[in-house]
């Protein structure tokens, strides 16, 4: 089962661990508003929480945004959205993976909102809510189970991501089939950019004037439009509609930054390390599996605890293998042998950057310290990484969001509030540590600080 501890000590003293990543919880608050700032009080915002929070803490991001004001939250596997109602979490949930069959009963009950790219999948959630509706009418399932009546769902447009849902020109029958449904509300329809990170707005563009061309013809018929992602926010300000659905913004990253730096973007996660052995090294000798490196003279090392299985060196592999790939990697390979390019697994201790010296271990390896420069055990460096490649066996560390007075949004319910408060009594010291562990039954629970409520379903 997960703990968490409270420390009363500064981080650096007495620490538990000897690797960890820093959540900054306040920094998320701040980027949320700056993106509520920008889209204004008339268009919702959608936090996007999928992947664990993209690695940061899918229950603890949820509980400050939703004490923050957030309009919607959004995951893309079922479960997730399960868990964060197991954590006690009410704002409204969207699933963006269509459910299966054999899900949307669990869905319906935990008040998750459905993404439907087929009017027989809609079918199915409608037969679904009758059957439930019908149950508790009749006392075979306990009144806390029943579902939202009629069951919200949003229909995906496909305008040019291609995975998922109805072509353009099959929607307006579509949604004249669906609407005749009993149980089924159709609050939303939305759609992907594939491309609006990329110098060539063009694809983007096109997407957009496709979605647009859809809307157009609905004539206001479904109340929240929304097809903006973190680029297209920023970006294109005529994608805004109803809603926008941000991630990458909310973490600290800009991924249109080069183009519109407008934002005042918090860093929100680093990765940290402490130094568990000193040791030098005399000319000739190796470190690490298959004694690849040889010190090329007298020199110091330092041995870190963080190795592949914590995910340091682990690339994501995001692309489908191909030629032209394969040579960049090559390139880019032979320009670190030669020193023109920085070795990309490296670490941070001040202003220097130590590479790793040898294989990476699984949780282990070492670093080139650079002459003259004094470590000790117990030294703590930063990790540069690919947040998502981290494990999630690294301990969390959650610095919470402090409370402000007069900054409040507008938009906060009087829940929100209430929860918003409530978390920052629950907070007493500067840090919350987290130590996540799965338990066996397979569903991954979030630990939090934070009372919880057993999941429906």
């Amino acid at each position: 089962m997960s703990t968490h501890t409270e420390l009363s000590q500064p981080w650096t003293h007495h620490s538990p661990f000897t690797t960890w990543v820093e959540i900054d919880l306040d920094a998320i608050v701040h980027n949320y508003r700056q993106v509520r700032e920008l889209v204004g009080d008339s268009v919702k915002v959608l936090g996007v929480i999928k992947a664990n929070a993209y690695g940061h803490g899918m229950v603890e991001v949820a509980q400050v945004l939703e004490g923050a004001g957030i309009d919607y939250l959004g995951v893309t596997r079922l479960e997730e959205g399960i868990e964060l109602r197991a954590a006690g979490i009410a704002a409204p949930i969207l699933v963006f993976s269509p459910p299966l069959p054999d899900q949307i009963e669990s869905a319906l009950c935990n008040r998750l909102t459905l993404t439907v790219d087929s009017v027989q999948l809609a079918e199915q959630i409608s037969q679904t809510h009758l059957l439930l509706a019908r149950d508790v009418s009749t006392t075979r399932v306990a009144s806390s189970l029943h579902p939202p009546s009629p069951a919200p769902v949003h229909l995906k447009l496909d305008t040019g991501m291609g995975r998922l849902g109805f072509r353009c020109d099959e929607v307006a029958e579509a949604i004249q089939r669906i609407v005749e449904l009993g149980g089924v509300r159709v609050e939303g329809v939305y759609t992907h950019f594939a491309n609006a990170q990329e110098r060539d707005a063009s694809p983007a563009l096109s997407q957009l004037h496709r979605f647009r061309a859809v809307v157009d013809s609905l004539a206001g018929a479904i109340p929240l439009i929304h097809c903006a992602n973190s680029a297209a926010t920023v970006r294109f300000p005529e994608s805004h509609f109803g809603m926008v659905g941000v991630g990458n913004l909310l973490y600290g990253q800009n991924p249109v930054e080069k183009w519109n730096a407008s934002l005042d973007l918090r860093n929100t996660f680093e990765w940290k390390a402490r130094v568990v052995s000193v040791r030098h090294l005399r000319k000739g000798e190796t470190v690490g599996y298959g004694s690849e490196w040889r010190a090329p003279h007298d020199c110091a090392i330092a041995t870190l605890p963080v190795g592949f299985a914590d995910g340091f060196g682990v690339e994501i592999a995001a692309r489908a293998p191909s030629i032209n790939g394969s040579l960049k990697r090559m390139a880019r390979e032979v320009a670190q042998v030669f020193g023109v390019k920085r070795p990309s697994r490296w670490f941070r201790l001040g202003n220097h950057n130590l590479p790793t010296v040898g294989r990476i271990g699984m949780q282990q390896c070492s670093v080139l310290l650079p002459q003259g420069l004094a470590v000790e055990a117990g030294a703590v460096v930063t990790v540069p990484t690919r947040r998502l490649a981290v494990s999630s066996r690294v301990p969390r560390v959650f610095i919470p969001a402090q409370r402000r007075s007069g900054d409040e949004s507008s938009r906060n319910s009087r829940k929100g509030a209430r929860t918003q408060r409530r978390q920052t009594r629950r907070v007493k010291r500067r840090f919350v540590i987290v130590s996540p562990v799965a338990p066996a039954t397979g569903l991954t629970v979030g630990t939090s600080p934070y009372p919880t409520s057993p999941a429906v379903g």
